[in-house]
């Protein structure tokens, strides 16, 4: 399982992305260190410590950020700038994250395995009016994590909570919107 995972409480408008601890995870020892929007540093994260993965997140600008190439399994988080934001196309689990532009974006089906340990979907975001739908992240057997179905701005731009292995409570804008959470 992951162990004291934290993610962050990030207000987006009001932006500053502060000590965004994104998993101080035991099983990862990761770390997404100190982001603030416009000088953001994501983080340089070992995923298992026997440098497996040894992915580097780096730094991020808000507006130019590149998120990273990471060696984890050839896959690449392109460059990223804020409103027209290419995430990834990941080679390894023939998934791909569709360009994201802030305000209108699609994170598109994501299948993360094909053997379906993972059967990811990141479902059409549009970031005012945002629904992730059916954003059933994980489903992940090997940490028995799962991000639940998060309907990113009918609750409050999120109050969401990903993975009964809490890896997060994300208030993204804490908007004065209802939460909505499903399961």
């Amino acid at each position: 399982m992951l162990l004291t995972c934290k993610l962050l409480i990030c207000k987006l408008h009001t932006c500053r992305l502060l000590t965004c601890k994104l998993l101080i995870c035991k099983l990862h020892t990761c770390r997404l260190l100190t982001c603030r929007i416009l000088t953001c540093r994501l983080l340089t994260c070992r995923l298992h410590t026997c440098k497996l993965h040894t992915c580097k997140l780096l730094t991020c600008k808000l507006h130019t950020c590149r998120i990273h190439t990471c060696r984890i399994h050839t896959c690449r988080i392109l460059t990223c700038r804020l409103h027209i934001c290419k995430l990834l196309t990941c080679r390894v689990h023939t998934c791909r994250l569709l360009t994201c532009r802030l305000h209108t974006c699609k994170l598109l089906t994501c299948r993360l395995h094909t053997c379906k340990l993972h059967t990811c979907r990141i479902l059409t975001c549009r970031l005012h009016t945002c629904r992730i739908l059916t954003c059933k992240l994980l489903t992940c057997r090997l940490h028995t994590c799962r991000i639940l179905t998060c309907r990113l701005h009918i609750c409050r731009l999120h109050t969401c909570r990903l993975l009964t292995c809490k890896l997060l409570t994300c208030r993204l804008h804490i908007c004065s919107s209802c939460c909505y959470l499903q399961k």
